[in-house]
């Protein structure tokens, strides 16, 4: 009988060692630790071939480290990352950072923080339970999947000005800088001004920079080729002389885009951006004398005031700034050449300190104005008078933020060493594309007006995000 209580107590010893314990799930619209938002329905809506994400919080008590994880499901694809908090510059505990989790990797006592990337692989329902075996237990979570029939396909048209080399956190990452890219679905690169010669001084020199910039970097849809320098030359700008030199230079650039089987087709020149004043003018004044050297050449732009909205008649692709009331719809109705138009914002400093709901936001704005194309002001925009640290292994999550106005951070990318890591709001601007596709599911069952009637409650924040999940699941079918 003793031998048999002995036997009993091991076993329930046993049993609590490997006790499970269920995580809280959260949707990914808010990343501040204190205002985290529980999801509230039972199933999970994903697209087929698209993802869906939710943070995945549990409670250690005591340090651990992760043995293994096993997402527990044969239909469908489960990830698993870690979301360490880290301070926003107003000293909040924020979600942000995206670790991938390996063996052996260390967590610490107290609350923890993991991003679930759900894709869906296969149609129907899917239930199961993903474990994540940890040093002396395992944490395990039920989790219901609906993936829908129709698939996703088709990711709207991205630019979030990457610039290779262009500071502290992409310095000499560039092959990481352009893999991250297309893993997002970035459609189009700009080429910066730093990389580009002179009109009235092109160089071998710059022309080989430019090759070599170039390097790696095929497969996009649209190189949009900024030069900015006609800003600071208003005294020779389309004088005989620079139209002459001009002539030489566009040439030049052309043929370089070409060496690297890059079609003209895909270029497009990026004069001004933001144009004011008098740019307005020289903007459409270049536009026709280039077209009479390369009549097929293309041009982007972006406006950013009522002011530049005519030069929307001289370009190809212009990106117009959501975020200035009433702007998007003075374009949209002056667009009579059917430029292709995209939006764009660019007041996010501070990283972290901003919700990904802002980002998600901009895939709901695309829908209001049925328009094709976003981004954001930028990829890797940062700067830190203690960058310097990341030269001794800091990570620049952990780099010590000066609040001054000559220290910003509008990056949606962070580094150690010589890696790059992803933000929640990285994956929530790219996850624009899948909010898209519900969006079009709307219009699909209920019409192009109902649809744009969700993507203006969701844009202006009148509609609660866990009823636009519960009604996702309306549109499986």
């Amino acid at each position: 009988m003793k031998n048999i209580n002995l036997s009993i107590l091991f076993f329930f010893l046993l049993l609590f060692n490997q006790s499970v314990a269920q995580g809280n799930l959260y949707l990914i619209n808010e990343n501040r630790v204190s205002k985290l938002i529980l999801d509230k329905n039972n199933i999970i809506p994903i697209p087929k071939n698209g993802a869906s994400y939710r943070i995945l919080q549990v409670n250690l008590k005591s340090n651990q480290k992760l043995i293994s994880f096993f997402g527990g499901s044969n239909k469908n694809k489960i990830e698993l990352f870690h979301l360490p908090i880290i301070k926003t510059i107003s000293n909040e505990n924020a979600l942000d950072v995206i670790l991938p989790v390996t063996k052996n990797y260390s967590l610490t006592k107290g609350n923890q923080y993991f991003l679930l990337k759900i894709s869906g692989n296969q149609s129907g329902l899917d239930n199961f339970m993903l474990k994540i075996n940890l040093t002396d237990n395992t944490i395990s979570k039920n989790l219901s999947l609906a993936v829908s029939n129709s698939s996703f396909s088709t990711t709207k048209l991205m630019n979030v000005w990457s610039y290779f080399d262009y500071n502290f956190l992409v310095k000499d990452l560039k092959s990481s800088v352009i893999k991250d890219l297309k893993s997002h679905k970035v459609s189009s690169i700009v080429i910066p001004p730093y990389v580009l010669p002179e009109v009235n001084n092109i160089t071998n020199g710059k022309l080989i920079q430019l090759s070599s910039y170039l390097n790696g970097a095929t497969g996009f849809d649209n190189y949009l080729i900024y030069y900015g320098g006609f800003k600071n030359n208003k005294n020779v700008f389309l004088t005989p002389k620079w139209k002459q030199n001009y002539k030489s230079w566009l040439g030049q650039i052309v043929r370089v885009f070409n060496n690297k089987n890059i079609s003209t087709s895909k270029l497009y020149l990026y004069p001004f951006d933001e144009p004011k004043g008098s740019n307005v003018s020289q903007l459409r004044d270049l536009v026709k004398f280039t077209k009479t050297i390369i009549p097929d050449i293309k041009f982007f732009g972006t406006v950013s005031d009522l002011e530049a909205i005519s030069t929307i008649q001289s370009l190809d692709i212009v990106q117009v700034h959501s975020d200035v009331p009433g702007l998007m719809e003075s374009a949209i109705k002056s667009n009579s050449k059917n430029a292709k138009i995209w939006l764009y914002e660019t007041r996010f400093p501070n990283a972290a300190s901003n919700s990904p709901q802002r980002y998600l936001n901009l895939a709901y704005k695309m829908k209001k104005y049925n328009i094709n194309g976003y981004g954001v002001w930028s990829y890797a925009d940062s700067k830190n008078d203690n960058s310097k640290e990341i030269n001794n292994g800091k990570a620049s999550w952990e780099m010590r933020w000066v609040n001054n106005s000559n220290n910003f951070n509008n990056s949606l990318i962070y580094r150690k060493g010589n890696q790059i890591y992803s933000s929640l709001r990285w994956e929530a601007l790219f996850s624009g594309n899948f909010e898209s596709f519900w969006l079009d599911q709307v219009q699909k069952k209920y019409g192009l007006s109902k649809s744009i009637n969700y993507a203006s409650k969701l844009s202006n924040g009148n509609l609660d995000v866990n009823s636009w999940e519960k009604f996702k699941l309306n549109l499986i079918n």
